[in-house]
Formats: structure tokens, C-alpha cells, sequence
């Protein structure tokens, strides 16, 4: 466990050092290749903070809205919580500009004080939330590489959609989770800074 740690506080600071010799500027790039999951039993989706209007909030550097992944299967699931590493750095976000540019954003890593597999068993019909803070501050544990808050300006437009990927594990194994890549529909987003 220790070794795992410390492990993650190297990566942690490297990616500290690394954003902040970039110079703060979206990196960008082909879309990801995904290998998606046939079939799967579950489906992700991004709620923006308006979602009637589809603007998500800027508030200094960090932004407010959800995620969800419904089990749309007739069984029970589990889905890693977001409070450890093993559910942590399941979710990622791939944006494409105006101008059709594309760059992906993902949570960089960070030191783990206490550290186990924690899941949430879904029901058929039911969902589990999680809450998205593009924080973009890399002195803060929890931030996000590659975020679009580094783009200028007051309010922004992007196409937007969520990647939930778990990979098989011993932890997830053991604890029965589900594993797979799943993404969620494209979605037109204002961002708008307040």
C-alpha cells in the first residue's frame, strides 16, 4: 500500500511540474481510439449545471456539473465510488472546438492519504452521480489535465462527451464491479465564466 502511494505522489508531482512547464495551454489531438463494450448494462450521461440551456458555469477555476451512469440491465450492478483510486480516474471527458479541434481531459493523478475499493450497488433503473469539477489550480489534489477552463475568454462553445472506462482488476474482481468503456452522447455546451 505504501509503495502504491508513493507511487502516485511521484506521478502527482510530475504532472504538476509538467502542466505547469506547458504554460497552461490545451493540447490537442486525435480523438481517442476506444475499444466500447457491446451490450453494456449501463449508460453514462453528462447533466450540465442549466441543463434546459446546456450551459455549465465557470466560477474562478473550477466549474459545477454531473455526471450519471444509469444500470439499464434488469440485475443489481456495482460501480467503483469515486472516492478511491480505483473509481477516481474512471471518468474522462473528450471536447472538440469550433473550429473542430479535439483534446481530452482527464483527472491527474494524486497522493492517496487511505485507499480501498468502495462501490455502490445500482439497482435496475437507478443511477449513480458523480460530481465534475474541471479545476484547473495543479497545486490543488483533484485537478484536471487538460481542461477546458484554459481556454480564454468569457464563454465558450464545445461539443462534449463522457468516457467511463473500468479496467479489469484484481480489486475489481474481488469486488465484483462492473468493467468496460462506455461513452456518452455528444452534447453541445455553453461554458460561460461568472
Amino acid at each position: 500500500m505504501k509503495k502504491r502511494s508513493l507511487i502516485l505522489l511521484v506521478s502527482a508531482l510530475i504532472s504538476v511540474l509538467f502542466v505547469q512547464c506547458d504554460g497552461g495551454k490545451i493540447k490537442y489531438g486525435e480523438p481517442e481510439k476506444l475499444t466500447l463494450t457491446p451490450n453494456p448494462p449501463v449508460e453514462i450521461r453528462i447533466i450540465p449545471d442549466d441543463s434546459i440551456s446546456g450551459t455549465i458555469s465557470i466560477e474562478g477555476d473550477k466549474t459545477h456539473f454531473h455526471c450519471s451512469v444509469e444500470n439499464i440491465s434488469n440485475d443489481t450492478i456495482r460501480i467503483f465510488e469515486d472516492v478511491s483510486s480505483w473509481g477516481y480516474y474512471n471518468i474522462s471527458f473528450e471536447f472538440t472546438d469550433e473550429s473542430g479541434k479535439t483534446f481530452r481531459s482527464t483527472h491527474a493523478e494524486k497522493p492517496w492519504d487511505k485507499n480501498s475499493p468502495m462501490y455502490q450497488e445500482i439497482v435496475p433503473g437507478s443511477h449513480m452521480s458523480f460530481q465534475i469539477d474541471l479545476m484547473t489550480d495543479s497545486s490543488i489534489a483533484g485537478y484536471w489535465k487538460n481542461s477546458p477552463l484554459l481556454i480564454k475568454g468569457n464563454e465558450f462553445k464545445l461539443k462534449m462527451k463522457a468516457v467511463y472506462s473500468v479496467e479489469i482488476s484484481e480489486a475489481s474482481q474481488r469486488s465484483d464491479v462492473w468493467t468496460g468503456t462506455i461513452e456518452s452522447p455528444v452534447i453541445g455546451v455553453l461554458f460561460k465564466r461568472k
